[in-house]
């Protein structure tokens, strides 16, 4: 028995009928997360206000939020951070592959963001791929070698150097959690503390 004859493959013609937010990958539905965690949203919020001017919209390049990136017939994702070396022209959707790309994860969606979505991003050929993660104040840069991803760096509080092709730009993610620290930093810090005590 041929199993996949009785999975779900949609098209890009099926998503576009589809009411509510939703992504596709190889022709499978995955519901959008509405409602974000409110760490989640801080971050984003963050880390978007401290990108560098380099960011900036202008002629031959764009930054955009949580926006629809057609990858192909039976692909649709929506990033939370892409830059691309390209002018967006279409109020609704982009189609040129992203120099980078960036997801702040939740609960909901690391699983995804880590496997699934992370295949997708190497596979495609996107430059960098960047996991934040709001509730350990971490980062973890991907950077495409040989067709692969390879961990440039993990941090929570330095700066990283972006080869953007047509620039250089760096970003300081020692600003991404306005004044917050890790949770676990927290947890150790407390117990130290309590340790101490006794």
């Amino acid at each position: 028995m041929k199993i996949n004859e009785y999975l779900p493959n949609y098209t890009l013609k099926d998503y576009k009928k589809w009411e509510g937010k939703w992504e596709m990958i190889n022709g499978v539905p995955f519901l959008w997360e509405y409602k974000l965690p409110m760490e989640h949203q801080r971050t984003l919020h963050n880390i978007l206000m401290n990108l560098p001017s380099e960011f900036d919209n202008k002629k031959g390049q764009h930054t955009t939020f949580q926006f629809d990136w057609v990858v192909n017939s039976n692909t649709v994702v929506c990033p939370d951070i892409v830059y691309v070396n390209k002018e967006i022209t279409t109020d609704d959707f982009f189609s040129t592959t992203p120099i980078m790309i960036m997801e702040v994860i939740s609960p909901n969606s690391e699983e995804k963001d880590r496997g699934l979505k992370f295949k997708l991003y190497e596979y495609e050929g996107v430059k960098y791929y960047i996991i934040v993660d709001p509730y350990k104040c971490s980062v973890e840069i991907y950077e495409l070698r040989n067709r692969e991803y390879a961990l440039a760096k993990k941090t929570s509080d330095s700066e990283f150097i972006f080869d953007l092709e047509k620039q250089n730009a760096i970003v300081d993610f020692s600003l991404s959690w306005g004044g917050r620290e890790s949770t676990e930093n927290k947890w150790l810090d407390e117990n130290k503390s309590s340790s101490k005590a006794k």
